[in-house]
Protein backbone atom coordinates (compact mmCIF):
# COMPACT_ATOMS: atom_id res chain seq x y z
CA UNK A 1 0.00 0.00 0.00
CA UNK A 2 1.05 3.53 -0.74
CA UNK A 3 0.60 6.38 1.76
CA UNK A 4 -3.00 7.59 1.54
CA UNK A 5 -4.36 4.28 0.19
CA UNK A 6 -7.39 2.94 2.00
CA UNK A 7 -8.48 -0.55 3.00
CA UNK A 8 -12.23 -1.02 3.30
CA UNK A 9 -14.11 -3.96 4.79
CA UNK A 10 -17.56 -5.08 3.75
CA UNK A 11 -19.03 -3.63 6.97
CA UNK A 12 -17.44 -0.24 6.31
CA UNK A 13 -18.64 -0.34 2.71
CA UNK A 14 -22.18 -1.05 3.92
CA UNK A 15 -22.15 2.07 6.10
CA UNK A 16 -20.92 4.30 3.23
CA UNK A 17 -23.37 6.21 1.10
CA UNK A 18 -22.95 6.11 -2.67
CA UNK A 19 -21.61 9.67 -2.54
CA UNK A 20 -18.98 8.74 0.05
CA UNK A 21 -17.97 5.69 -1.97
CA UNK A 22 -17.68 7.79 -5.13
CA UNK A 23 -15.41 10.29 -3.33
CA UNK A 24 -13.15 7.63 -1.76
CA UNK A 25 -13.19 5.15 -4.66
CA UNK A 26 -9.91 6.20 -6.30
CA UNK A 27 -7.99 5.91 -3.03
CA UNK A 28 -9.35 2.49 -1.97
CA UNK A 29 -6.76 -0.16 -2.80
CA UNK A 30 -8.02 -3.16 -0.83
CA UNK A 31 -11.51 -4.48 -0.22
CA UNK A 32 -11.79 -7.17 2.47
CA UNK A 33 -14.66 -9.46 3.40
CA UNK A 34 -17.05 -8.11 0.78
CA UNK A 35 -20.26 -9.84 -0.25
CA UNK A 36 -21.57 -10.27 -3.81
CA UNK A 37 -23.78 -7.20 -3.28
CA UNK A 38 -20.73 -5.15 -2.28
CA UNK A 39 -18.86 -6.27 -5.39
CA UNK A 40 -21.73 -5.13 -7.59
CA UNK A 41 -21.79 -1.81 -5.74
CA UNK A 42 -18.06 -1.32 -6.34
CA UNK A 43 -18.44 -2.10 -10.05
CA UNK A 44 -21.37 0.32 -10.35
CA UNK A 45 -19.39 3.05 -8.53
CA UNK A 46 -16.54 2.79 -11.07
CA UNK A 47 -19.04 2.77 -13.94
CA UNK A 48 -20.70 5.93 -12.57
CA UNK A 49 -17.32 7.61 -12.92
CA UNK A 50 -17.28 6.72 -16.61
CA UNK A 51 -14.70 3.96 -16.28
CA UNK A 52 -14.67 0.66 -18.16
CA UNK A 53 -14.66 -1.94 -15.42
CA UNK A 54 -13.01 -5.36 -15.56
CA UNK A 55 -13.83 -7.76 -12.75
CA UNK A 56 -11.99 -10.98 -12.04
CA UNK A 57 -13.43 -13.87 -10.10
CA UNK A 58 -13.40 -17.59 -9.60
CA UNK A 59 -16.36 -18.43 -7.41
CA UNK A 60 -20.13 -18.51 -7.41
CA UNK A 61 -20.15 -15.38 -5.24
CA UNK A 62 -18.28 -13.48 -7.97
CA UNK A 63 -20.77 -14.29 -10.75
CA UNK A 64 -23.15 -11.31 -10.26
CA UNK A 65 -20.27 -8.79 -10.36
CA UNK A 66 -18.67 -10.58 -13.33
CA UNK A 67 -21.97 -10.17 -15.17
CA UNK A 68 -22.37 -6.50 -14.13
CA UNK A 69 -18.82 -5.48 -15.11
CA UNK A 70 -18.05 -4.32 -18.64
CA UNK A 71 -15.55 -7.19 -18.90
CA UNK A 72 -15.93 -10.16 -16.57
CA UNK A 73 -12.84 -12.36 -16.39
CA UNK A 74 -13.19 -15.82 -14.82
CA UNK A 75 -10.38 -18.13 -13.82
CA UNK A 76 -10.25 -21.11 -16.19
CA UNK A 77 -8.46 -23.67 -13.99
CA UNK A 78 -9.73 -22.91 -10.49
CA UNK A 79 -12.92 -21.10 -11.45
CA UNK A 80 -16.38 -22.55 -11.00
CA UNK A 81 -18.65 -23.23 -13.94
CA UNK A 82 -21.00 -20.52 -12.67
CA UNK A 83 -18.27 -17.88 -12.77
CA UNK A 84 -17.15 -19.06 -16.23
CA UNK A 85 -20.72 -18.80 -17.54
CA UNK A 86 -21.15 -15.29 -16.10
CA UNK A 87 -17.85 -13.99 -17.45
CA UNK A 88 -17.24 -12.51 -20.88
CA UNK A 89 -13.68 -13.90 -20.90
CA UNK A 90 -12.01 -16.92 -19.32
CA UNK A 91 -8.36 -16.72 -18.30
CA UNK A 92 -7.29 -20.26 -19.20
CA UNK A 93 -4.03 -20.29 -17.23
CA UNK A 94 -5.26 -18.35 -14.13
CA UNK A 95 -2.22 -16.07 -14.54
CA UNK A 96 -2.83 -12.33 -14.19
CA UNK A 97 0.35 -11.62 -16.18
CA UNK A 98 -1.41 -13.13 -19.20
CA UNK A 99 -4.25 -10.64 -18.77
CA UNK A 100 -1.82 -7.72 -18.54
CA UNK A 101 -0.10 -8.85 -21.76
CA UNK A 102 -3.49 -9.24 -23.47
CA UNK A 103 -4.50 -5.69 -22.49
CA UNK A 104 -1.17 -4.32 -23.75
CA UNK A 105 -1.58 -6.19 -27.05
CA UNK A 106 -5.17 -4.99 -27.39
CA UNK A 107 -4.08 -1.39 -26.84
CA UNK A 108 -1.43 -1.77 -29.55
CA UNK A 109 -3.97 -3.18 -32.00
CA UNK A 110 -6.37 -0.33 -31.20
CA UNK A 111 -3.60 2.27 -31.64
CA UNK A 112 -2.55 0.70 -34.96
CA UNK A 113 -6.11 0.76 -36.26
CA UNK A 114 -6.54 4.41 -35.26
CA UNK A 115 -3.22 5.46 -36.79
CA UNK A 116 -3.13 3.05 -39.69
CA UNK A 117 -4.64 3.01 -43.17
CA UNK A 118 -8.02 4.24 -41.96
CA UNK A 119 -6.41 7.60 -41.17
CA UNK A 120 -4.59 7.98 -44.47
CA UNK A 121 -5.54 10.24 -47.29
CA UNK A 122 -4.94 10.66 -50.98
CA UNK A 123 -3.69 14.13 -51.90
CA UNK A 124 -5.45 15.59 -48.84
CA UNK A 125 -8.70 13.70 -49.30
CA UNK A 126 -9.91 11.21 -46.73
CA UNK A 127 -9.77 7.63 -48.03
CA UNK A 128 -13.29 6.72 -46.93
CA UNK A 129 -14.77 9.49 -49.10
CA UNK A 130 -12.82 8.28 -52.12
CA UNK A 131 -13.83 4.66 -51.67
CA UNK A 132 -17.46 5.59 -51.04
CA UNK A 133 -17.44 7.39 -54.38
CA UNK A 134 -15.60 4.43 -55.94
CA UNK A 135 -18.31 1.99 -54.81
CA UNK A 136 -21.10 4.26 -56.05
CA UNK A 137 -19.47 4.47 -59.47
CA UNK A 138 -18.97 0.71 -59.60
CA UNK A 139 -22.65 0.18 -58.85
CA UNK A 140 -23.92 2.72 -61.36
CA UNK A 141 -21.19 2.56 -64.06
CA UNK A 142 -19.43 -0.81 -63.73
CA UNK A 143 -17.91 -0.56 -67.20
CA UNK A 144 -16.52 2.95 -66.68
CA UNK A 145 -12.91 2.42 -67.80
CA UNK A 146 -11.43 5.84 -66.90
CA UNK A 147 -12.34 5.13 -63.30
CA UNK A 148 -10.05 2.07 -63.34
CA UNK A 149 -7.13 4.41 -63.98
CA UNK A 150 -8.25 6.57 -61.07
CA UNK A 151 -8.34 3.48 -58.81
CA UNK A 152 -4.80 2.52 -59.88
CA UNK A 153 -3.75 6.07 -59.09
CA UNK A 154 -5.11 5.78 -55.54
CA UNK A 155 -3.27 2.53 -54.89
CA UNK A 156 0.04 3.75 -56.28
CA UNK A 157 0.06 7.09 -54.40
CA UNK A 158 2.10 7.43 -51.24
CA UNK A 159 -0.28 7.86 -48.27
CA UNK A 160 -0.16 10.98 -46.14
CA UNK A 161 -1.61 11.87 -42.76
CA UNK A 162 -5.28 12.83 -42.66
CA UNK A 163 -5.89 16.53 -43.04
CA UNK A 164 -9.17 18.23 -42.39
CA UNK A 165 -8.57 20.87 -45.07
CA UNK A 166 -11.31 19.57 -47.28
CA UNK A 167 -14.89 19.12 -46.24
CA UNK A 168 -16.84 16.09 -47.36
CA UNK A 169 -18.75 18.24 -49.84
CA UNK A 170 -15.61 19.64 -51.48
CA UNK A 171 -14.17 16.12 -51.77
CA UNK A 172 -17.36 14.86 -53.42
CA UNK A 173 -17.42 17.85 -55.78
CA UNK A 174 -13.79 17.28 -56.73
CA UNK A 175 -14.33 13.57 -57.31
CA UNK A 176 -17.48 14.26 -59.29
CA UNK A 177 -15.41 16.43 -61.63
CA UNK A 178 -12.78 13.71 -62.04
CA UNK A 179 -15.20 10.85 -62.59
CA UNK A 180 -17.81 12.46 -64.84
Amino acid sequence: LEPGDLTVTGQELERMTDGELDRKLASISVYARVSPEHKIRIVEAWQRQGRIVAMTGDGVNDAPALKKADIGVAMGIMGTEVSKDAASMILTDDNFATMIKAVANGRNVYRNIRNGPFQMCYKGFHVSHIFRKFVVHLLWKPDYKPFNGFARNIISQKPCKFTARHSCQSVCNHLQGICD
